[in-house]
């Protein structure tokens, strides 16, 4: 992070809030909160419940959340961001879904055609950045 800070970039956090080490560089962080899912299976466990499964936790569940905004993130784009995190608890929104046009890659490499979601599967594979963002995921 303090890289993309010393080149004027900015930053979005990922697992947890990085503002000590970039400080300006940090719109914001997309944390993850398993402490709930962890109490909740270890209680299965003592009173004989627990049953082996997979489990894909997100927003809905509380396991994942945007946070820590960084002083560089406009106040109005904050409420957006948490109105629309909002809508995606409610299942308003599918955030990996082509509503109004198909999606390609930063190659140009069509990824999900129009009105169509990514599903859980296609999401653990995903290794690919949509258009117009720069970097690569090699």
């Amino acid at each position: 992070m303090a890289a993309a800070q010393e080149r004027g970039k900015m930053a979005i956090a990922f697992h947890s809030d990085m503002r000590k080490d970039g400080p300006d560089a940090q719109l914001m962080a997309v944390t993850h909160h398993w402490g709930n899912y962890y109490a909740a299976r270890a209680k299965a466990v003592q009173n004989g419940s627990w049953k082996s499964g997979d489990f894909w936790g997100g927003v809905k569940d509380g396991m994942v959340r945007v946070e820590h905004f960084g002083p560089k993130l406009p106040q109005a784009v904050r409420n957006e961001v948490l109105a629309r995190q909002k809508d995606m608890a409610a299942g308003k929104l599918q955030p990996f879904q082509a509503s109004r046009a198909d999606i390609r890659d930063n190659q140009g490499q069509l990824r999900i055609r129009q009105g169509q979601t990514l599903g859980d599967a296609q999401l653990l594979q995903m290794d690919w950045l949509v258009e117009d963002v720069i970097g690569s995921t090699k």
